[in-house]
């Protein structure tokens, strides 16, 4: 398997009103050597809004669609599937090297039943 990763990231943060916005785009090409498949170019990419309260408070919103080649036998094997998927969640501050998240998570499948998605997390920076 021969594979191509190409990536882009914005960054937007306005210090005087607590916006950012976040937003990266990959494009994963897959050339499986083994098969006559070819070659797949698969397309993966997120936006994100979110605003801060009291410099530790931070509700956000954030799409993000992976549009997956189905013959692509490296993708296939990851388990990765065409979908789109829309978040809301909040971040918590805890400390400037720990912070709480909690979501929700609807996601959109191109082929198969939809589904929503609840997590929390608790992350750390070193």
């Amino acid at each position: 398997m021969d594979q191509t990763i190409l990536g882009l990231a914005a960054i937007y943060v306005t210090f005087g009103n607590n916006w950012n916005i976040l937003s990266e785009i990959y494009w994963v090409r897959d050339h499986d050597r083994l098969t006559d498949l070819g070659t797949q170019m698969n397309t993966l990419y997120y936006i994100q809004a979110g605003y801060t309260f009291m410099e530790k408070l931070t509700p956000y919103a954030r799409y993000e669609e992976m549009r997956i080649k189905e013959n692509d036998r490296y993708m296939t094997a990851l388990s990765a599937v065409e979908n789109k998927t829309g978040i809301v969640g909040v971040r918590y501050e805890v400390t400037q090297i720990s912070a709480l998240k909690g979501e929700i998570r609807r996601i959109d499948l191109k082929k198969g039943e939809d589904y929503s998605e609840y997590g929390v997390q608790w992350a750390f920076t070193f």
